[in-house]
């Protein structure tokens, strides 16, 4: 009888055994100059070096990460976490973009395998012994802490441009430094108070002080500056000075501020400049925004009703937003349609077509003076 009970016992342990082994279990490796390293839950992958030898991992990208399950029978599911089946984290998380084209399902069949790669962000920084770790989420019952998987790579980057934007303006001969998140006075000069439309159109000289490195501007809606701010719609800016995206070393380009048909008069009023490159210096993950202060004055602002002229505009509501200005004995020279948002459109012919909904002020410049009427564009 005791032997049978041994024999139940070791049968038991062996199922048991066997169960432990086959149950899916998460292995996940990377490979850096042609070296395959197994990265366990919990540890760190040295590629920044390999024996003797310095490496630089910028040039070992796109880096393939390979997800194994090890079990012989049963299936590995991934779980993704915010949409993402791999996340990164640490200090080096930045420096790095995931591709999971190669994780097609969320399941890896037994002793399968899945891929997914590391490649440089326009935001990596150069620095030597720096750190990303890998999370995975999943069934696992081993290589895991409560089924998530976290393993960490060490490396080196160098070699990745590092230029510098600087952004300055010249207001009554002055040329000031503009520091990103700061305000440059174009309202006064020492005691003098200054009317900024006297020294319009004002240059904007955005310089690259990096003696290596290009700086590459990006743009936003088809625009490399943006205008915000209280005074953003007083403006018109002029990007002919930028004939490229790239600044090279030490160099420069040039756009010009002029004043918008829609400027209204005021003191101390405000406009912010924002520049997106890929600049390391004097910015905000690449967005570089400083504004200026001013003042306004002597800008006609008188407005009256158009039919007080003579001019209607039709038809009022419009189901399209096309509509026609009748004018008798008078001259219209623009148009400009705009709506409680402040998007503007302008025009120059008395038959229009505006893209903007809802209530709109259009404003007629001729010359007769400056007359406006309000028209709904049904949406």
């Amino acid at each position: 009888m005791k032997i049978r009970i041994q024999k139940i016992t070791l049968l038991i342990l062996g199922v048991v055994a066997s169960l432990i082994v086959n149950a899916q279990t998460i292995e996940v490796s990377a490979t850096v100059a042609g070296v395959a390293q197994p990265i366990a839950n919990g540890s760190v992958f040295n590629a920044a070096s390999l024996g003797p030898v310095t490496l630089n991992l910028k040039d070992y990208l796109p880096l393939t990460v390979t997800i194994k399950n090890t079990s012989a029978t049963d299936p590995l599911e991934l779980e993704a976490v915010a949409g993402k089946y791999v996340v990164l984290s640490g200090t080096g998380a930045s420096d790095f973009i995931i591709n999971e084209t190669g994780i097609t399902s969320s399941t890896i069949a037994p002793k399968g395998s899945k891929t997914f790669t590391i490649s440089l962000s326009s935001t990596a920084t150069n620095g030597p012994n720096k750190t990303v770790s890998i999370s995975i989420k999943s069934n696992s019952e081993g290589n895991s802490t409560d089924g998530v998987y976290a393993g960490s790579i060490t490396y080196n980057l160098s070699g990745i441009p590092e230029p510098e934007i600087g952004v300055s303006a010249t207001v009554a001969g002055i040329t000031q430094e503009i520091d990103n998140g700061t305000v440059y006075n174009a309202a006064s000069l020492g005691p003098i108070t200054l009317n900024l439309s006297d020294y319009l159109p004002i240059t904007i000289t955005i310089n690259n002080t990096s003696s290596t490195d290009p700086l590459i501007l990006e743009t936003i809606d088809g625009k490399y500056i943006g205008l915000s701010g209280t005074g953003a719609s007083d403006f018109t800016i002029d990007e002919t000075g930028i004939s490229s995206s790239t600044i090279e070393p030490n160099g420069s380009k040039t756009f010009t501020i002029t004043l918008s048909s829609v400027a209204t008069n005021g003191s101390n009023k405000t406009v912010s400049m924002s520049i997106k490159s890929n600049s390391v210096g004097n910015s905000t993950a690449g967005m570089y925004v400083g504004s200026i202060t001013y003042n306004l004055s002597n800008i006609t602002t008188s407005i009256t009703k158009a039919s007080d002229i003579g001019l209607s505009l039709f038809p009022n509501p419009s189901k399209d937003g096309n509509m026609q200005v009748k004018a008798n004995n008078v001259i219209v020279n623009k148009i400009v349609v705009s709506n409680i948002a402040g998007q503007t459109e302008e025009f120059t012919t008395t038959q229009f077509a505006t893209s903007l909904k809802g209530l709109l002020l259009v404003k007629l410049y001729t010359d007769k003076g400056v007359v406006s009427e309000k028209i709904i564009i049904q949406e």
